[in-house]
């Protein structure tokens, strides 16, 4: 009896110092994906402009929040969003006006009703080529340098004609809608105005029609006249930075610009008396829409024409 009860002890006593086996665990499935609150809540038309967004940006969906939705009626199938060479079906389109953030930014996007039509309103910027021609073309005819002039506005536009909407009367001008840019520039204080076609081949000023400058001699010129296609005309004292009051082109040599404008193109010219000892430099620069260029004497009817307007105008 003594030996079995030892053994039994032993046996107890073993059992109790031998390690627990762990319990049986099951391991737990990932959850079934699901809609978050935000998305269940969005319309078709919210989606749709939030995948074009994320897709647009490479983001996830929680890097992108809708900020606002507003009903809107767009005047056309592009959901009045406007684009070079679209054609636009013309009639009204419900749908949506949705701005969402993403990375701080915000981006607009125009839908129709159920979201199957998209458009991001982001500003098509102006083509470079037209903005630059544009800066060329005004610096040029100011003689200024090119950090001197400031690009203001730059509007996406359909033409009316290939003149850009700038034909003079007795201009021959094709008619077709013409898709284009209309750029406004600011030099020493004062807007320009430029239509372009599309590519920026065509660029034409629908402001300075004309710059007029005269430097040295014995008396120490340097004179200055701008002159607009409005008839607007400026005479200034480049040298002591007087400014004369604005004045206007007479009928007869507002025609004369005008016919000048239809001739020529872009025109630049620089006479310089190099026998004299105070040579005396005049340059002129004509911004015009024709494709032909002066000859000798019309180079010298255009120097003499523009000061004779200069010296009319600055008389005290």
């Amino acid at each position: 009896m003594k030996r079995l009860s030892l053994a039994l002890t032993v046996v107890v006593l073993a059992a109790a110092c031998a390690p627990l086996a762990a319990p049986a665990t099951n391991t737990p499935l990932p959850p079934a994906p699901t809609e978050t609150p935000a998305d269940a809540d969005l319309t078709p038309a919210q989606r749709a402009a939030r995948q074009a967004l994320m897709a647009s940006l490479n983001l996830s969906a929680d890097q992108v929040r809708l900020i606002s939705a507003e009903a809107v009626d767009w005047p056309d199938g592009c959901l009045g969003v406007r684009r070079l060479d679209a054609l636009c079906a013309q009639g009204i389109v419900p749908g949506y006006r949705l701005v969402m953030e993403a990375e701080g930014q915000r981006y607009e996007y125009h839908t129709n009703q159920d979201g199957s039509v998209i458009a991001p309103d982001a500003p098509t910027p102006a083509s470079d080529a037209a903005v630059q021609a544009a800066r060329e073309a005004l610096q040029a005819a100011l003689g200024l340098e090119a950090s001197e002039i400031t690009l203001v506005e730059r509007t996406l536009m359909e033409w009316s004609d290939a003149c850009l909407g700038l034909g003079q009367p007795n201009m021959i001008c094709a008619q077709a809608l013409t898709p284009g840019w209309l750029i406004v520039l600011e030099a020493q204080g004062r807007a320009y105005t430029y239509h372009a076609n599309a590519d920026g081949s065509a660029v034409y000023s629908a402001t300075l029609a004309l710059r007029w400058h005269r430097e040295g001699g014995l008396a120490g010129f340097c004179d200055d006249l701008l002159v607009e296609w409005s008839g607007v005309a400026q005479p200034r004292a480049c040298k002591l930075r007087i400014a004369y009051p604005e004045g206007a082109l007479t009928d007869a040599e507002l025609q004369q610009l005008q016919a000048w404008g239809m001739l020529f193109g872009s025109v630049t010219l620089t006479q310089t008396d190099e026998a004299a000892a105070d040579a005396m430099t005049l340059t002129l620069s004509l911004s015009g829409f024709g494709l032909a260029q002066p000859t000798e004497a019309e180079q010298q009817a255009m120097l003499e024409w523009a000061q004779a307007v200069f010296t009319r105008l600055a008389r005290p």
